[in-house]
């Protein structure tokens, strides 16, 4: 059985900070739970800083089930890996000036170690494939030629619609996209980001794999009437409908039109009781989103704002809402409508890019722009308790279609096709 090497930076970042904690964290995580469960992982590694790797190292000493599994150790001394971790633990209680300073100096030695010092390339070799899944595969692996390399692209929103991303962004998905050549085998999340990946590069669909994902064995329907009103109650959400929104809140996911679809259905149909929730950190360029709420002040107390949430507590909020709302200009894939989907919760989303994939005849598809289809979604699901239950039995038997074991499954297929192209 050939040897994988995984890389987990993600997780570490995660790990360290709720706002890393993202879709592709889960996908991470997941995947390499179930490629261990089918003993298909053999190693880790993190880069491409030694912050990276501490960050991983502290992931994984709180991760029980990847036990066994070993993280390749930087190729640096073990004094100057030593004295990093005693810095890198002083930063964190050090406040003010100080602190800062502690901060150059770690950035310091951060930058005097490069990629090919940090990777440990003889340790490297001893494997047989190296999967990248959010940084590009290094350089120095890109010059083995016995190693089979693999990387996963999310989706290709930074390049084709710049508008929506920040610089960083973009600069990230361009050096993985100059980092694919014709040995590199990539992993797409739904087959629209292999079509548009294939068109934007012209590489061939062979060595393009799709790989779809799955929502968390935890997105289930709370049944627990007391812990259904514990969670609604924590975050002021019990004694009264809503609508849920859950994303980053950025233009991308288009959280102003779902606003003013809201608005429009308290409007025009004297809604006294429903709130709008919207779960979700703050992102790019969210400041358009606040001042449509800043404008109405009305409005504004009828919308709910909770920032992050842990997931724990996710299912129960998924579980309270009359409907999900998922109005997405672009997706890789769109994991919240699946897991609201698995949770019960009627689903409205977008009828563009892979969210059709994912959602099929299972919700509403509407046009993202059509404010007025989207009220009128919302106002159906709100007034007929037969379609509620109609999209409710029919989301939770599409979940039932993805699996994070059937996308493992897809990935080692993608490996072993991957293998014999190089």
């Amino acid at each position: 059985m050939k040897k994988l090497l995984y890389d987990i930076s993600v997780l570490g970042r995660g790990f360290c900070s709720n706002r890393s904690r993202t879709g592709i964290y889960r996908v991470v995580e997941s995947v390499a739970a179930e490629l261990k469960k089918m003993g298909r992982l053999s190693g880790f590694t993190a880069g491409p800083g030694l912050a990276d790797y501490l960050m991983c190292e502290r992931y994984l000493d709180s991760a029980d089930s990847f036990d066994g599994v070993p993280l390749i150790r930087p190729e640096i001394n073990g004094f100057g890996l030593q004295g990093y971790r005693v810095l890198e633990r002083a930063v964190r209680g050090v406040p003010g000036k100080a602190g800062s300073f502690l901060k150059s100096a770690l950035r310091a030695m951060e930058r005097s170690h490069d990629r090919s010092k940090v990777l440990d390339i003889e340790e490297v070799e001893n494997y047989d494939i190296f999967h990248a899944l959010y940084d590009p595969v290094p350089k120095e692996v890109r010059r083995l030629r016995k190693i089979s390399r693999f990387q996963t692209v999310y989706d290709i929103i930074p390049i084709k619609f710049p508008e929506y991303c920040s610089r960083g962004s973009v600069r990230q998905l361009e050096r993985i996209v100059s980092s694919i050549d014709e040995r590199t085998n990539v992993l797409c999340i739904s087959q629209h980001t292999k079509d548009d990946l294939c068109e934007l590069t012209g590489m061939d669909p062979g060595r393009a794999f799709v790989t779809c994902l799955a929502a968390s064995d935890i997105f289930r329907r709370c049944t627990d009437s007391e812990e259904l009103e514990r969670v609604l109650g924590r975050y002021g959400l019990w004694r009264f409908p809503y609508i849920l929104g859950l994303s980053t809140l950025e233009p991308r996911k288009n959280v102003a039109t779902v606003i003013r679809s809201f608005a429009r259905i308290v409007r025009e149909n004297a809604i006294s009781d429903l709130r709008l929730v919207l779960v979700g950190q703050k992102g790019w360029k969210c400041e358009g989103i606040f001042a449509e709420l800043e404008a109405d002040p009305a409005l504004r107390k009828r919308v709910i704002l909770t920032g992050y949430l842990p997931d724990e507590d996710l299912p129960a909020i998924y579980t309270g809402a009359t409907a999900f709302l998922y109005l997405s200009f672009y997706e890789g894939f769109g994991l919240p409508p699946l897991e609201a989907m698995q949770c019960g919760v009627p689903v409205i989303t977008s009828n563009a890019s892979s969210l059709p994939e994912v959602v099929g005849d299972a919700g509403m598809l509407v046009d993202p722009e059509d404010e007025e289809a989207v009220a009128q979604g919302l106002i159906d699901i709100h007034i007929s308790p037969p379609l509620s239950d109609r999209l409710s039995e029919a989301g939770m038997r599409r979940a039932r279609e993805f699996s994070w074991r059937k996308c493992a499954e897809q990935t080692v297929s993608a490996y072993e096709a991957g293998c014999e192209n190089t």
